[in-house]
């Protein structure tokens, strides 16, 4: 095949970037998951 005949797939993201992207939101995931068991609520505030 020569470069003119040969079509590649266009993408978006690279799989690197869907990788990184994916490191990101598990990291924010994973922090709203510690400061979230971190806090300490007062039972008498919730009545």
């Amino acid at each position: 095949m020569t470069e003119a005949t040969h079509e590649r797939a266009w993408r978006r993201f690279t799989p690197a970037q869907r990788i990184a992207r994916f490191a990101v939101y598990l990291a924010i995931v994973a922090g709203i998951v510690v400061s979230i068991q971190s806090v300490e609520v007062i039972p008498e505030f919730l009545a």
